[in-house]
């Protein structure tokens, strides 16, 4: 007798990853542009960074909520853009859906 099984899938969705040399991940600057974080996949996520300087987009699209000067909302990025805020942000959350 046989008997179908239920397909296992592994889902990658949006995380953390060394940054390294690569230009294609989500890379921010953050603590006034001492320290860097990358993201790969896509995917939701609540973040907690301030001090952000720079962001590079990789070969991304998405967009990401912050704070600046007290004003917040979302900022849309496509591929391989950098952004470089006027005044350090605060990002609280990244969405990354496309290449």
């Amino acid at each position: 007798m046989l008997t179908a099984g239920a397909a296992s899938a592994a889902t990658v969705t949006i995380h953390t990853t060394p940054c390294g040399t690569r230009t294609d991940f989500f890379k921010i600057w953050y603590s006034n542009g001492t320290k860097t974080v990358c993201y790969a996949s896509d995917g939701g996520v609540p973040v907690d960074y301030s001090g952000v300087t720079k962001i590079t987009t990789g070969n991304n699209s998405g967009n990401f909520e912050q704070y600046i000067n007290g004003s917040g909302g979302y900022l849309y990025f496509t591929h391989y853009q950098t952004l470089i805020p006027a005044h350090p942000a605060y990002v609280y959350y990244i969405t990354i859906s496309g290449r």
